[in-house]
């Protein structure tokens, strides 16, 4: 007669392994416990990692303050530059206008390969610079084409 024996796996909260055998024919029993600390993190390493978290917490924001605000010029620019290059819109542009608005962008594109994280408020204002320029002449355009 073939032993039969059953075997029962735990894992606990802790990824403890718990593993139960048992020789149903004999009724003797094993046990045997598996951890895996090798790898993991103690609790004074997730503690330091949280502290370091928050203290930079300030400056992590701060710095996407800084992406946000070059990738909304950079943006504008880039949609400004393909808006006036469009089969839509570039044979209704007057001349002067389209590289009033091409000076502008590639302007605001220059700044922005320079100023890789540039102050926010001055993102900011040579957004509102390049807006000034772009947005009346584009929407002059889409006035007359009503």
């Amino acid at each position: 007669m073939e032993p039969t024996i059953n075997v029962s796996f735990e894992i606990d909260s802790n990824g403890i392994l718990n593993v139960t055998a048992q020789d149903t024919g004999t009724g003797q029993q094993s046990k045997i416990t598996v951890t895996n600390d090798e790898g993991r993190l103690s609790d004074e390493q997730i503690g330091k990692m949280i502290k370091d978290a928050e203290a930079f917490k300030g400056e992590d924001l701060e710095h996407k303050r800084k992406v946000d605000a070059r990738i909304a010029l950079e943006k504008y620019a880039y949609n400004m530059r393909n808006t006036i290059r469009s089969s839509k819109i570039a044979p209704k542009l007057a001349l002067a206008n389209k590289r009033a608005i091409d000076d502008a962008t590639m302007q605001a594109i220059s700044w922005v390969e320079d100023n890789l994280l540039p102050d926010p408020a001055e993102a900011e204002a040579k957004l509102h610079e390049l807006r000034g320029i772009c947005e009346p002449i584009i929407a002059k355009i889409y006035q007359e084409s009503r």
